[in-house]
């Protein structure tokens, strides 16, 4: 599957960068918008929890890059919490949202995003 978006914020992916640290790992979730290559932070946390994970997709559906499209339609791509899905449409199908949970295509998406952070993080 191939995805083609046509406008900000139709294809959204929200994925996970952890990070070590002194007290332990600590996760970024990140949203990324397809079309408008952009990233971003929605939150740093210590956990992966269904809580903390449902916590950040409420934050994604709030974020202020989010809502001038907001009721247009979008597809939250994910390649993990797959268990989570049908709490992740709840949250996101009030705002025209569904959620498509598949790893390959996820994963492809957001490769040149990870790759980019490690040569900026290489740089430095």
């Amino acid at each position: 599957m191939e995805i083609k978006p046509t406008r900000p914020f139709q294809y959204i992916a929200f994925f996970t960068v952890e990070l070590r640290t002194q007290e332990g790992p600590a996760f970024v979730f990140i949203g990324y918008d397809v079309f408008q290559d952009k990233v971003f932070q929605l939150g740093l946390e210590r956990d992966k929890r269904a809580d903390t994970v449902l916590q950040n997709v409420y934050r994604m559906v709030d974020h202020p890059f989010f809502q001038d499209y907001r009721g247009e339609g979008f597809t939250l791509l994910i390649e993990e919490f797959e268990t989570l899905t049908d709490q992740m449409e709840k949250i996101v199908n009030p705002s025209g949202g569904r959620v498509l949970y598949n790893c390959a295509l996820t994963n492809e998406v957001i490769h040149s995003v990870l790759a980019s952070m490690a040569q900026s993080l290489g740089q430095s």
